[in-house]
């Protein structure tokens, strides 16, 4: 039985190809069963798009955004 693990991740406009290898990173870890609760802190437009595609691409992730 794999252990659980949750991951809770803290971003403000992070580096797109960062966060897309930090969640990827997270997401296929091996002997785990792991979720991954993403909070941003007031980022742009453009980065909850990217959160919100790749949180869509896998059931494990979430994500929420403070105010702007």
């Amino acid at each position: 039985m794999s252990r659980r693990v949750h991951v809770v991740l803290a971003t403000h406009q992070p580096d797109p190809a960062w966060l897309r290898q930090q969640v990827a990173s997270i997401l296929t870890q091996d002997g785990v069963d792991v979720t991954l609760d993403i909070t941003d802190d007031a980022s742009d437009a453009d980065t909850h798009t990217l959160l919100a595609e790749l949180c869509d691409a896998d059931p494990r992730c979430t994500w929420t955004s403070g105010p702007r």
